[in-house]
């Protein structure tokens, strides 16, 4: 993994958008003042690719600067041949995001291939690409502050997940996965085979007793058939002997029925003389309801003539419109008139203000133009003192070299041998000229935050003079608009009072409307009560009409009823019109009920002998086929036929999975072969056999070129043992051991990146995955001697591989002077945000 790109916004101290680039870049120094930023890039980097830091693992929202409510980190970076770009963002409310694509080339405007998105997804992929989790990446690749002996101190056990990530190992545990999956599937199918083996036992032996049963069930089945047909002849016969019954009993009930249903005389008597006392109550409420339509026509009258004189009652609400309307329009016009008086002097205020701002920005403008001139002024001598300091250099140079030269010697500029030694003159003033560049290079850093100070005020001005004047114009346009609804709100209300004079006449609108108002009530009044009189009169003479129906329709039930029983008997006939008849067309009913029963009773005996024949002969049928009761005959054949079928298909069955088995010891012989195999490769395959014997290499060759490294660093003072412990060799005491904790800060950072480097050495040798390393501080305790010999050891590093980058953070001044390529960050005296000093290569919104 190679960074490409890093962009930070709101991230710890970097409140706005920076870019940092490292594409062509192999050893860049991260300098600066004590919390000025140089930390949180590393932590931007390891946020970015398993979203969390060194020092922040769960609270993550805590890297958000204090003044921002979100975040975001974007990496850019190269794995082989391919190109990533890894985004996520904090909200300190709402849900964060993590989206990583891969990238068609690597350029701004690249199209994006194969998205993934949320965390855990990310974090996945991540750790496939660079072939190690968080922890192996902050072991060998990113070493921050304060953890650079965390792989010295490690475990064996850790030690041993390093290196597999690194060095790609994780794939035999993988493969050891593999191996383990399809040992226990070989082991189940061998399981079902053994099951099949015994249930194939077990279907032989089925087959035996299955085929018997199968010819036992056809003829059973034959015997059955051969009967179905007189069977089912004399069950019809009993069927419709049942049936001729059954209605035989109907007819007998439907007779009595029919004459419960008959009415009785004196229901009929009492009936029709209800009839007589309805109609003359009836006539009386007709007389009744006659009187009271007569008084509501006359107040209908009186009602209508009021109407016409003053107005109905549709009239008089468009009226009380106008007289509404009229008194909105005395309220519209009063406002009208003080929002007048109130945007007026607001246009005056307004002009007052602009003319004010008119000014601030021409005295703005002034500024900033003499700004402009100090700034050139300042950029012409900074120039002049440079060409300055530029030729006493040069002086100095020849006045070093006169100061050697003899006749005879070549020259050192045209290398021509000397033919007199030039004069000696005064040593050129170097420092001054220095000095001067320096005051100059001030002086026009001065300047040009003066002319942004101006520029800015002047920009604030102008600001100022179009909100002065777009308020002048917006007071003035409101002024107009509201003189004018001032107008319009006094001609409403002289056209509203001219027609409430012409339709109510001269006086107060409103007592007149009322007036009007209170006689059509009135009026109204009145003709309701009289439509409430007729209403009561009609109610009346319904109920009475109701009582009379009554009575003439029970006259009619009756005759109804005895209608209905000779439509049951059959016949039909028409409801007699005197009730006097109903006694007579009583008696006729009842003799015609008396002769229907007598023929139901004979057809029951005929019926029920031939039944009792019938049921004989089914009996003698049943004893032969051995059914206890013939009405289950229906369903005994069935079951006959679907033995028969039954088993016949279970022995068609049982022969196919005899005829399935038949490669079963095969298949058995096959697996278990494959187990054979497989066994044995799990067993190679464990992390203490094959991997172990890896791993072992891997940390002996790791010791000892931790050694060369670690001596080399400490000049000859330490080594580490000969075993993969890693213990520390005191060779200013005889080689003496001595455990890693007793080491002092100093010589633990050394031993550290002794192993740091020797890590990368045997990676680069055999093409593995570091590309590039990030070491964060660690060299403060060393003193010029050993620092030396860090830097030595680490461009040796980068020296291995042109394409490896590797990015130190340290606010140690020696280490800077070694480093040519610097990242150089500051931090703001009042806000305490981070500031690029030099060295991003990228342009940035937020500097």
């Amino acid at each position: 993994m190679r960074p490409l790109e890093l962009t930070l916004d709101g991230f710890r101290s970097y409140r706005t958008a920076q870019t940092f680039e490292f594409r062509d870049r192999r050893l860049v120094g991260i300098v600066g003042e004590i919390g000025s930023g140089k930390s949180s890039v590393l932590d931007a980097i390891a946020f970015a690719l398993f979203g969390k830091t060194p020092t922040i693992a769960s609270n993550t929202k805590s890297l958000i600067h204090q003044l921002r409510d979100d975040c975001h980190v974007e990496l850019r970076f190269a794995v082989g041949e391919d190109v990533w770009q890894i985004q996520r963002a904090l909200r300190r409310r709402g849900q964060a995001g993590h989206k990583l694509v891969r990238l068609a080339d690597d350029t701004s405007d690249a199209a994006e291939l194969d998205p993934i998105t949320g965390d855990d997804a990310t974090k996945r992929r991540v750790e496939e690409l660079l072939g190690m989790d968080f922890e192996t990446f902050c072991r060998s690749v990113l070493l921050a502050q304060n953890r650079f002996s965390e792989f010295l101190r490690a475990s064996a056990g850790e030690r041993d997940k390093v290196l597999k990530g690194v060095f790609g190992f994780e794939r035999l545990d993988q493969a050891h996965g593999v191996a383990k999956r399809r040992l226990e599937a070989v082991t189940d199918r061998l399981s079902n085979l053994a099951a099949d083996r015994t249930r194939l036992e077990q279907v032989i032996a089925e087959l035996a007793t299955a085929r018997p049963a199968a010819v036992a069930a056809a003829e059973r089945a034959d015997l059955l058939s051969g009967h179905a047909e007189e069977v089912a002849s004399l069950r019809a016969d009993r069927e419709e002997a049942r049936r001729a019954l059954e209605q035989a009993r109907a007819a007998t009930d439907e007779l009595a029925s029919i004459a419960g249903q008959a009415p009785a005389d004196d229901a009929v008597l009492d009936t029709v003389q209800r009839a007589g006392a309805a109609r003359a109550q009836v006539d009386e409420a007709r007389a009744a309801v006659d009187e009271a339509a007569r008084r509501r026509s006359e107040r209908e009258r009186a009602r209508t003539e009021l109407v016409e004189r003053l107005g109905d009652p549709q009239q008089l609400g468009s009226f009380g419109a106008l007289v509404e309307r009229r008194e909105a329009a005395v309220r519209g016009l009063e406002a009208s008139e003080r929002q007048a008086e109130v945007a007026a002097r607001a246009a005056e205020q307004a002009e007052r203000h602009a003319e004010k701002a008119q000014a601030q920005a021409d005295a703005a403008a002034a500024a900033h133009d003499q700004t402009e001139a100090a700034v050139a002024t300042a950029q012409a001598d900074l120039e002049r003192v440079e060409d300055e300091r530029r030729a006493a250099h040069r002086a100095e140079m020849a006045h070093e070299l006169r100061a050697h030269l003899a006749v005879g010697d070549p020259c050192p500029v045209c290398e021509r041998a000397v033919d007199s030694t030039p004069r000696r003159r005064a040593a050129p003033k170097t420092t001054a000229a220095e000095k001067a560049v320096k005051s100059a290079k001030a002086a026009l850093e001065k300047a040009r935050k003066a002319e942004l100070r101006a520029r800015q005020q002047h920009t604030r001005a102008e600001n100022d003079l179009a909100a002065a004047r777009t308020q002048l114009e917006t007071s003035t346009a409101g002024a107009a608009t509201a003189a004018g609804q001032a107008t319009a709100a006094q001609e409403e209300l002289a056209r509203v009072s001219e027609e409430l004079v012409e339709r109510l006449g001269e006086g107060d609108p409103r007592a007149l409307l009322d007036e009007r108002m209170r006689l059509l009530e009135t009026a109204e009044r009145d003709l309701d009560e009289a439509r409430a009189e007729l209403e009561r009169a009609e109610a009346d003479a319904i109920s009475v009409t109701d009582g009379a129906t009554t009575a003439l329709e029970a006259t009619g039930a009756l005759a109804a009823r005895i209608v209905g029983c000779w439509g049951r008997l059959g016949e039909i006939r028409e409801p007699v019109a005197d009730p006097g008849s109903l006694g007579e067309e009583r008696a006729e009913l009842l003799r015609a009920i008396d002769d229907r029963r007598s023929e139901v009773g004979g057809l029951v005996s005929d019926v029920t002998a031939r039944e009792h024949a019938g049921r004989k002969r089914l009996d003698e049928i049943a004893a032969e086929l051995d059914i206890s009761d013939l009405e289950m005959f229906g369903d005994a054949l069935a079951h006959a036929s679907a033995e028969r079928g039954s088993t016949q298909q279970r022995v068609v069955d049982l022969e196919a999975e005899v005829e399935r088995g038949a490669d079963l010891e095969q298949r058995v012989s096959s697996d278990e072969a494959r187990r054979t195999l497989l066994l044995r490769l799990e067993k190679d395959l464990r992390p203490s056999r094959f991997l172990g014997f890896l791993l072992e290499e891997e940390r002996a060759e790791l010791a000892e070129l931790g050694s060369e490294h670690f001596e080399q660093l400490t000049a000859g003072g330490y080594r580490f043992s000969e075993d993969d412990r890693f213990d520390v060799r005191d060779m200013n005491a005889a080689g003496r051991p001595r455990k890693a904790d007793s080491l002092s800060g100093g010589e633990t950072f050394l031993a550290s990146l002794a192993l740091a480097l020797a890590l990368a050495e045997m990676v680069a040798r055999g093409g593995g995955r570091l590309d590039s390393f990030f070491l964060d501080e660690g060299f403060g305790g060393l003193d010029p001697e050993h620092l030396a010999l860090a830097m030595e050891g680490i461009g040796r590093l980068v020296a291995e591989d042109p394409d490896r980058l590797v990015v130190l953070v340290s606010h140690v001044r020696e280490m800077q002077d070694s480093i040519e390529d610097l990242i150089e960050l500051a931090k703001d005296a009042v806000t305490g945000d981070t500031r690029v000093v030099r060295g991003a290569r990228a342009i940035s919104a937020g500097v």
